[in-house]
């Protein structure tokens, strides 16, 4: 997407912070092209900006859009044919979304046959699908006796720096041999 932006409409990408967000999503699959664009409008660039962002772009947006089309090195040759290619990248970006949707929703199924799945969800930060990918790698917790076994399977050796009267606050990681 970005390869076929870079020659039409190159400045465009600059515009958003997320290159895959709704607002530019549905803005490519209306158009690329800086002269079309220019000729919608700030108005409609606008009101379809807000559709798909919740209000989040509105005017300001669409009105830098506009302003950046109308001055953009975009080829002017060709066109066509690069907004048909845009076009089909969207598709596949939007038919991978779909399936990835799919394997989290199974994802979210199966871990629940998971015994003991309540208490390892509660861990904070840790999700369905980053719980699932955790068990994925290290398989059946009731096999450690210890975090420590998990982490040293991870790669990793920490350790803390003590002495008599100092404690170290910090675990410091020291990646095992096979890292290096």
């Amino acid at each position: 997407m970005h390869g076929v932006l870079d020659v039409l409409f190159p400045e465009l990408i600059g515009l958003f912070k997320n290159h895959i967000g709704k607002g530019l999503l549905e803005l490519l699959k209306t158009t690329a092209c800086p002269a079309r664009i220019t000729r919608l409008g700030e108005q409609a660039i606008a009101e379809l900006l807000r559709k798909k962002t919740r209000g989040k772009l509105g005017i300001n947006r669409a009105g830098l859009i506009v302003q950046t089309a109308q001055t953009s090195i975009g080829i002017k040759e060709g066109q066509v044919i690069l907004e048909l290619e845009l076009k089909q990248i969207l598709d596949r970006l939007e038919f991978i979304q779909k399936q990835l949707k799919e394997i989290e929703q199974t994802i979210k199924v199966i871990i629940k046959k998971v015994p003991d799945i309540d208490i390892l969800l509660s861990i904070p930060a840790i999700g369905a699908i980053s719980l699932a990918t955790i068990l994925g790698e290290v398989g059946d917790m009731q096999y450690y006796h210890s975090a420590r076994q998990i982490i040293k399977l991870a790669g990793l050796n920490l350790y803390e720096i003590s002495s008599g009267q100092h404690h170290g606050a910090k675990r410091r990681c020291n990646h095992s041999r096979r890292d290096k």
